[in-house]
């Protein structure tokens, strides 16, 4: 599959309802386009024996407990699927592609297959808003829901777990809260797996490729006005005006449709300096 049709399907993923947004299968075409002589294929392929592997398994276990232990046997013990520790920062870690071939990633990538995989069982399968770590809630008719881990191997996650995890990102203070068992949507998924590839990209001073990985972000989201705003500003850090103000006047439009004025009046600031600088 070429680039441009990989790009057409990226943003036709950012045209439809959230729920309509399927991480696996955009987290492959993100990973085809930095791959371009791989064919897309076996990658396809090894999803769809993961869900045939999966289907209907809801039917065969009582609770959700039961559930976990089956992904757990499914991704960590049968596909060897793991979190990779030693080169944790390492960018094959966020390309799905690479994930299945080497079988280690981050926890949004193996979270990514595991949320492929219970929604092929027929469990509600959810990534969590949990700062920091990316895990994911799986209730299965309507029963008591558990909390696992991908990066772990599938491990379930209990209240002091979470609270040690929590404490290790935001220090010993911080306390578990109603908001970071939000479910969040597939769309909110892939853009937390380009969030780990765009901080990569600015701790390594890369603006160049900081660009490539927001512009995907706003095929996936693009109504998303805080995102035409960061864009904005790494077109300005790479001396690129024109560029920087079309991003803040689409920033602008959709600030000003949500009625978020304080963002609305950033852009619309920069947005003033930027013709000055141009006349």
């Amino acid at each position: 599959m070429d680039s441009k049709a990989l790009e057409e399907k990226l943003q036709a993923a950012g045209k439809c309802a959230d729920e309509d947004v399927s991480p696996a299968e955009v987290a492959l075409w993100l990973a085809a386009l930095d791959r371009p002589d791989q064919d897309i294929m076996p990658y396809q392929a090894h999803l769809d024996e993961m869900a045939r592997r999966a289907t209907g398994l809801s039917e065969q276990v009582d609770t959700a407990q039961e559930l976990a232990e089956f992904l757990t046997t499914l991704m960590s013990d049968g596909y060897q699927y793991s979190g990779d520790r030693e080169t944790y920062d390492d960018f094959t870690n966020a390309n799905l592609m690479d994930v299945i071939d080497r079988r280690l990633g981050l926890p949004v990538t193996l979270g990514i297959l595991y949320l492929h995989a219970a929604h092929a069982a027929g469990a509600q399968a959810d990534g969590l808003s949990f700062p920091g770590h990316f895990i994911l809630r799986i209730e299965l008719q309507g029963k008591t829901a558990v909390i696992i881990d991908p990066f772990n191997g599938g491990q379930v996650l209990n209240a002091a777990d979470l609270r040690k995890i929590l404490q290790e990102v935001d220090g010993p203070s911080a306390r578990l809260t109603p908001e970071v068992y939000e479910p969040v949507s597939g769309r909110d998924v892939i853009l937390r797996l380009l969030n780990n590839m765009l901080s990569r990209s600015l701790a390594k001073g890369d603006t160049a490729h900081a660009l490539v990985v927001l512009t995907r972000m706003t095929w996936i989201a693009p109504e998303r006005a805080e995102l035409w705003y960061e864009m904005a500003r790494l077109h300005i850090h790479q001396s690129s005006l024109h560029e920087a103000a079309g991003a803040f006047k689409t920033c602008l439009q959709l600030a000003r449709a949500q009625k978020n004025w304080q963002l609305a009046t950033l852009a619309a600031q920069s947005l003033e300096q930027i013709r000055r600088r141009l006349n």
